[in-house]
This record gives structure tokens, C-alpha cells and sequence, in this order.
């Protein structure tokens, strides 16, 4: 989870919708409040059409809210972050910089009144200002996943003639003394026989695999594959990975490249940093809701990876599921969805014996 999170952060992933923040708050925000806004305000909140800067102001103006009155809604952006989303009560926003002071006094006032159902509480951020950080509020902020990238490379192996190979060399080279790529900083390039490239590829997935950081060698070995090619051909395959690959080879068509993370299939177009991590944020989000059943993080990753339901995910089909209650003699109805946190059945009555009556007339 960590390392996801620091992979957002280098990516700069929030900074588009940071920026829309920003260009919200400059060209809706400020204009509708009119003569009524108050720049000096580092973080404050919108309520009922008018601005409240201080949290005296906004406890006081909480307090006299009738949970009789007409809520008074305020339009989503597609962007933010809400907190308590089904109350049936007036919109509070909070436009704050979460590195302001005023930012957590505000927001715990505003998530109390939220957790009470007095108010939805929605966070907003708006540019900085009166600080140090707002002086540099007019650079612009650099979005990853684009530019361009000269990369010079060490080519002198390919003037290098290896057509008068010793016969001699048809043997293997002994052992090298490191598995790992890395641990040689001045790679000798070493032409290999012909009789040396039958098992070359099975070679290299063993040295990746005996390696101490596999990904490290996997990166090291595409970059510079010639200086390490000796080192490869001398690698001892064991069996049991050539079965592996073997099999693999029934499903994976020669010269593809397929790429799966808990057993879903990702498109080769879209294995990059900025999908991978939406990818990966969501296989988190279904492991832990199967680890809220009591499955632990092997189990929930072993459900997820099972072949019937990659079947699925791979065919594009919907899943049905057979709910008849036929095993229990046909007395239970086993309900999919959560009658009293539904938004569907938000307007039923609470009285039981009313719901009882609308269970009954439905089955």
C-alpha cells in the first residue's frame, strides 16, 4: 500500500484534478459569491450561498439547523471528496489547503456534524495564499507520463565477429560466481556458440528467478542483454521451470507478451505506471472486502486468481447466480442488496411491520 502510495506521488496523479480545483474555484466559486467574498480567508465554508470563515461562526450557524428545514443541495463535481453521501441534509463545502493550519479545525467540526446527519460534508482544495507556498502558486506543475528521453546505449558489440567461434566453446562456460547481474559493474561481451542458444530464454528466466531482486535483473538483462549473455548461457536450469514454461507456452502464444495481476488479463496498451496503479488500487480494495468475510490476504488472492473466475472476466460475460432457495426447502429468501443502507429503499417506512408487508407482497 505504501509503495502504491509513493508511486502516486511520483507520478503526480492528483495534480489534474488539483489543477481543476483550482480553475473551479477562480471561475465559479469566487464569481458567484460577488461582493460577499472575503480573500483573506486561508480555508473557510460555503453554506446556504454565503461563506463562513471562522469555526466559532460555523458551530453556531450548525447548532441552529432544524432537521425539520428544506436541504438545500449543491452540485457534485465528478472530483470530490464526500463524506457521508447518503444524508438527507444541506451541503457543507470546505475549500481548504490540506497543509493549512484551519484545515483540521474546519474539518473536524464539519465530519462531527456529518457523522451526526446534519450536514453532507464535501473537501474542496483551493490555491494557497499568505504563505511561503504561495509564492510559487503561478509555476506551472509538472504532470508526469510525458516528454521526451534520448538514451544512448553501448554499441560496440554489434562490430564484434563471432564467426570464427573455437570449436572448442561449444561447451558450456563454467559457473559464474555472482546469479545476479547487477554485481558486475564491467561487463566482458562474450560471443556465444550457436549450440549455446537452444535454452537461452529458459536461462534467463532462472537467473531472474535465483536472483536476490528479481526485478532489478529482469531490468538489468533488457537493457544490456549482450554484455550479459555468457553469464545467461551459463546459468543451471532446473527442470521443474522448464515445466512451468512449457505449460505456459499452451496459453501464451509464441512471441507475446501477456501481463496479469491476480489472474486478470492486462491489455498489453495498457500496462502503464498511470493504469497499473488504478489497477492495483482496485484488486486492494476487492482483497480487503474479501478479507472483511475472514478470508486472509492469500486466500482472498487465490479467489481472485481462480480460473473460473478469470473464465469470466476474459469471456466478457455478466455473472449470473442461481439464489432459488431450493436447498432449504424453499422457505429462505436471501436478499442482495442492504435494504436500510440502499439508496433505493431510502424512502420506505421504517416501521417493521410495514416492510414486512412489502417483503411479502414482492415474493
Amino acid at each position: 500500500m505504501l509503495g502504491s502510495f509513493e508511486l502516486g506521488l511520483s507520478l503526480h496523479v492528483a495534480a489534474p484534478k488539483i489543477e481543476a480545483y483550482y480553475q473551479f474555484y477562480q471561475t465559479s466559486v469566487v464569481p458567484s459569491l460577488g461582493s460577499g467574498y472575503q480573500e483573506g480567508c486561508s480555508a473557510w465554508v460555503y453554506w446556504r450561498g454565503r461563506q463562513i470563515c471562522d469555526t466559532e461562526s460555523l458551530e453556531s450557524t450548525l447548532k441552529e439547523v432544524s432537521t425539520g428545514e428544506r436541504s438545500v443541495k449543491v452540485k457534485e463535481l465528478p472530483f470530490d471528496h464526500v463524506y457521508n453521501p447518503i444524508a438527507n441534509a444541506d451541503t457543507a463545502v470546505l475549500y481548504a489547503d490540506i497543509e493549512d493550519e484551519q484545515f483540521k479545525v474546519f474539518h473536524d467540526v464539519l465530519k462531527k456534524a456529518a457523522q451526526d446527519g446534519v450536514v453532507r460534508y464535501i473537501l474542496r482544495y483551493k490555491p494557497v495564499v499568505g504563505s511561503k507556498r504561495g509564492q510559487s502558486k503561478d509555476r506551472p506543475l509538472v504532470v508526469s507520463g510525458y516528454g521526451v528521453e534520448l538514451m544512448l546505449k553501448r554499441t560496440d558489440y554489434i562490430v564484434i565477429d563471432d564467426r570464427e567461434v573455437d570449436s572448442e566453446q561449444s561447451e558450456k562456460p563454467a559457473q559464474a560466481k555472482s546469479e545476479d547481474p547487477s554485481d558486475e559493474e564491467s561487463p566482458v561481451i562474450t560471443p556465444l556458440h550457436a549450440s549455446e542458444l537452444g535454452q537461452l530464454g529458459y536461462q534467463a528466466v532462472q537467473l531472474i528467478i535465483n536472483s536476490s531482486s528479481p526485478l532489478d535483473t529482469l531490468q538489468k538483462l533488457s537493457q544490456d542483454f549482450p554484455s550479459q549473455s555468457a553469464k545467461i548461457a551459463a546459468t543451471q536450469v532446473d527442470e521443474s521451470v522448464v515445466d512451468v514454461l512449457r505449460q505456459n507456452n499452451q496459453v501464451i502464444p509464441s512471441g507475446e507478451n501477456l501481463f496479469w495481476i491476480n489472474g486478470m488479463h492486462v491489455g498489453r496498451d495498457k500496462v502503464e505506471a498511470f493504469n497499473l496503479l488504478t489497477v492495483m488500487r482496485r484488486e486492494r480494495g476487492l482483497i480487503n472486502s474479501l478479507r472483511k468475510l475472514g478470508l486472509s490476504n492469500i486466500e482472498a488472492i487465490e479467489y481472485l486468481s481462480h480460473e473460473k473466475i478469470a473464465e469470466k472476466v476474459e469471456s466478457g460475460t455478466k455473472n449470473r447466480f442461481d439464489f432459488r432457495d431450493d436447498i432449504e426447502g424453499g422457505n429462505v429468501i436471501t436478499w442482495f442488496n442492504d435494504i436500510e443502507k440502499d439508496t433505493r429503499y431510502i424512502h420506505w417506512s421504517r416501521d417493521l411491520g410495514h416492510v414486512s408487508l412489502l417483503v411479502v407482497s414482492m415474493c
